[in-house]
C-alpha cells in the first residue's frame, strides 16, 4: 500500500517510534484480501470470547503498522499497561492488563471501553 502509510517522523515521539501507520478501511481497501481475512478472523475470535447481549452491525477501521527499514523502530521498553474504564462499571472503576509476551488482548476500543496506555520506561 505505498503512499498510504503515515510516517511518525517529526512527531514528539519520533525518538521512540519511527514506524508508519495506516487505518485500514474495508470499504476503501477491498483489494487487500489477506488483510481482510486477518481482520475477519480476529473479529470472529473476539465475538466468541466474550458474552455480549448484542452483535456489531459494522466494524471500525483496523490500524496497521509498517517498519519500512532505514532504522524504523519502536524502542524496547518496560511498562505500557493497558488500563480500561468500562462504561458499564461503577464510576472510578478501572482494570489493568500488564503487557506480557505472547498475549493477545482484544477489546472494544469505543465508548464502551474508554482506555489509556500507561507510561513506559526504556530498558
Amino acid at each position: 500500500m505505498p503512499g498510504k502509510f503515515k510516517p511518525k517522523n517529526g512527531s514528539p515521539v519520533a525518538s521512540i517510534r519511527s514506524d508508519q501507520i495506516y487505518w485500514f478501511d474495508e470499504k476503501v481497501d477491498d483489494h487487500c484480501v489477506n488483510i481482510r481475512l486477518i481482520i475477519k478472523t480476529v473479529t470472529f475470535i473476539a465475538m466468541r470470547l466474550i458474552d455480549i447481549p448484542y452483535r456489531l452491525a459494522c466494524r471500525s477501521k483496523a490500524r496497521l503498522t509498517c517498519y519500512p527499514g532505514d532504522g524504523a523502530r519502536y524502542v524496547k521498553h518496560d511498562g505500557g499497561s493497558l488500563r480500561l474504564f468500562p462504561s458499564n462499571a461503577p464510576a472510578g472503576t478501572h482494570f489493568g492488563i500488564e503487557p506480557f509476551a505472547d498475549n493477545l488482548v482484544i477489546f472494544w476500543s469505543d465508548s464502551r471501553n474508554p482506555h489509556e496506555i500507561l507510561p513506559t520506561s526504556t530498558i
